[in-house]
C-alpha cells in the first residue's frame, strides 16, 4: 500500500520526536520550493558540496571522540568525458545553420561551449573547487573534534584511495590540511588496485544490477518531462528541431546535465536552469533523483543487489574500528576517498536514515532528492566516543557533516549509539550482503 501525505508527515514527526534535534531526512524530498530557491537543486550528483546544519547533540556525559572512520567522494571536477558536448553542439549548429535557434537558443548554446572551452584537456580531473572542498572538510573536521587530532597517543592518519587521480588529489587535500593544523600528526597516504577492490567493487554483475531500473527510468521520462516551453523558447521552429535533436526529453537532460557542472568550475554566471520553468526543471530533478537511488542506492526493484556490492567496503569499516577500539592504538582516523557509486550504497547498507529505505523507484522523489544526499565531496564519518574508566565505546553517523540516526539500532541518546551495538548491527547487514551477493552470481 502506498503512503499518503499524511502518513509520511506523521512518520516525520515521529522521527524528530524520538531523536530530539537529530537532522533527519523529513524534508529531503524534491519539491518545487527548493527548485525555486536553489538554481542548481536539479544538479543532483554535480550539485556542489555546502555543509549544512553541523549542530552536534550534546553527548553522554564525560564522552569524548577519540577516533573516526571516514569515507569521502572526490571533490568536484570537470566532466568525465566531452563526449555529450560533442552530440550537443552539433545538434545547436545544425539548428543554427536553418535560421531556427532563438536568441535565447543561441545565449544557451554559448553557455555550453563556454563549458567546453574551460574543460579542454581536463575531463575527468578535479577542479580547484574540488580541492577546497576537501581542504574545507579536514579543516572542519579537525576543529570540530579536537580531542582526535590532538591525542599524544593516536597520531596517525591512515589514508586510502582510489586508483583515479582525482580522488588521490582529494586525499591530498584533505590530509594536507591535517598535517598543516597539526604537525605531529604522522599522515600515510595509500592508492592502488587492492585498496580499488573495496572502494568501488565490481563484479561481473556490476553493470546489469546498476542498469536494473533503466526500462522503468526511461519509461517515466517519456511520461513525466514535458519541455513544451523550453523547446519553443529556444526554437523558431519545433518540428524541425524535432527532426536534429530526437526525444526532446533526453535532449534537455543531457543538455541540463553538460550545464549543471558549471559551479563545480566556478562558471557562477552560468544557469542552466534558468532556460526552463520551475515546472520542468521540478519533472528533471524527480526523475533524476529516483534515477539515482535506484543505480546507487536502494531502490526497491534492485531488492537489495546495489547496496550489497558494498560488502567489502563495510568489512573494513568494521575491521579498522575494532582496531581502534585497542586502547594500544594509534591510529585517530581513518580516511577513505572514492566515488558517489561507493559513498551511496554504504549509506544504505549500514542502514544509514534516508538512504537504506527500499522505495519503489516512481516514488523515490517523495523522499529523497540527489543534490541533497550526493553532490561532490558527499561523506560518511563514523565518530567515535569514550569515556575515562568506562568499557563502553559509542559511536555516531555523520552523513555530509549531519548528525544521522541509524535504522535498526537503538539510540542511547540522540545519535549516539553503543559501538557493541552498532556492530553487530552491522555484522548482520555484513551478512544479508553477503546472501544477496552469492544469490547474485
Amino acid at each position: 500500500m502506498k503512503r499518503t501525505f499524511f502518513d509520511r508527515i506523521v512518520a516525520c514527526v515521529l522521527s524528530v520526536s524520538l531523536a530530539s534535534l537529530v537532522a533527519m531526512p523529513c524534508d529531503a524530498q524534491v519539491t518545487l520550493e527548493k527548485i525555486k530557491a536553489d538554481k542548481f537543486a536539479g544538479a543532483g550528483i554535480y550539485h556542489i558540496y555546502q555543509s549544512g546544519d553541523m549542530t552536534d547533540s550534546e553527548a553522554p556525559e564525560g564522552f569524548e571522540p577519540f577516533y573516526i572512520s571516514h569515507i569521502g567522494r572526490h571533490g568536484s571536477r570537470y566532466h568525465s568525458s566531452d563526449k555529450t558536448f560533442g552530440g550537443l553542439a552539433a545538434m545547436f549548429l545544425k539548428a543554427d545553420s536553418l535560421g531556427i535557434l532563438t536568441m535565447k537558443g543561441k545565449a544557451l548554446y554559448s553557455d555550453l561551449h563556454r563549458i567546453d572551452s574551460v574543460s579542454a584537456g581536463k575531463a575527468g580531473k578535479l577542479s580547484a573547487r574540488g580541492k577546497m572542498e576537501h581542504k574545507e572538510i579536514a579543516n572542519r573536521m579537525f576543529h570540530r573534534f579536537p580531542s582526535v587530532f590532538k591525542s599524544g597517543s593516536r597520531r596517525y592518519v591512515d589514508a586510502v584511495s582510489s586508483t583515479v587521480q582525482r580522488c588521490q588529489e582529494s586525499m591530498f587535500s584533505c590530509t594536507g590540511e591535517l598535517k598543516k593544523l597539526n604537525k605531529k600528526l604522522k599522515v600515510n597516504v595509500h592508492t592502488g588496485d587492492s585498496y580499488m577492490a573495496y572502494l568501488l567493487r565490481k563484479p561481473s554483475w556490476f553493470k546489469a544490477v546498476v542498469r536494473i531500473s533503466a526500462p522503468e527510468v526511461d519509461s517515466l521520462s517519456r511520461t513525466w518531462i514535458d519541455v513544451s516551453d523550453f523547446m519553443n523558447s529556444i526554437f523558431t521552429d519545433r518540428k524541425a528541431a524535432d527532426s536534429i535533436v530526437g526525444r526532446e526529453d533526453m535532449f534537455a537532460r543531457d543538455l541540463f546535465t553538460w550545464g549543471s557542472i558549471a559551479p563545480d568550475l566556478d562558471l557562477n554566471d552560468i544557469f542552466v536552469s534558468s532556460y526552463f520553468t520551475s515546472e520542468e526543471m521540478f519533472s528533471m530533478t524527480k526523475l533524476n533523483s529516483c534515477r539515482i537511488y535506484s543505480e546507487m542506492v536502494n531502490a526497491a526493484e534492485s531488492e537489495g543487489r546495489r547496496m550489497a556490492l558494498a560488502d567489502d567496503l563495510l568489512e573494513d569499516f568494521i575491521v579498522k574500528a575494532d582496531a581502534a577500539m585497542s586502547k594500544k592504538s594509534d591510529v585517530a582516523a581513518d580516511l577513505r576517498f572514492a566515488h558517489d557509486v561507493s559513498v551511496m550504497p554504504l549509506a544504505g547498507l549500514m542502514g544509514i536514515a534516508g538512504c537504506s529505505e527500499m522505495w519503489p523507484l516512481e516514488e523515490v522523489w517523495m523522499h529523497w532528492m540527489a543534490a541533497d544526499f550526493t553532490p561532490m565531496a558527499c561523506n560518511i564519518q563514523m565518530v567515535f566516543y569514550r569515556r575515562p574508566g568506562s568499557k563502553d565505546v559509542l559511536v555516531k553517523f555523520l552523513l555530509n557533516e549531519q548528525e544521522r540516526l541509524l535504522n535498526g539500532v537503538d539510540p542511547v541518546s540522540g545519535p549516539y549509539y553503543r559501538w557493541k551495538d552498532v556492530r553487530r548491527h552491522l555484522a548482520g547487514r555484513l551478512d544479508y550482503a553477503h546472501k544477496v551477493n552469492a544469490a547474485s552470481r
